[in-house]
């Protein structure tokens, strides 16, 4: 079992400029079909997820945990 697709997401505090990367990996086979992460982890963020197992994760909350400021999302197969 092997990766079959990575979605990455960049989260930046506006206020006060903290920025972290982190992904969520879809894990499986052509035999097997999608086994999605429940969330990718952050260390400087609270979030919240949505989704996994066969579907793909969604950020439905991002907050830095230094501010308490929601943070600018950016996601993408290549970021």
């Amino acid at each position: 079992m092997g990766v079959i697709d990575k979605t990455t997401y960049k989260l930046t505090c506006p206020q006060c400029g903290t920025s972290e990367t982190s992904s969520v990996l879809d894990k499986g086979s052509g035999w097997g079909g999608s086994s999605w992460q429940e969330g990718a982890y952050f260390s400087m963020f609270q979030t919240e997820w949505s989704g996994g197992g066969s579907q793909e994760p969604k950020l439905t909350l991002a907050i830095c945990k230094t501010c308490g400021v929601s943070a600018t999302v950016k996601s993408g197969y290549s970021i």
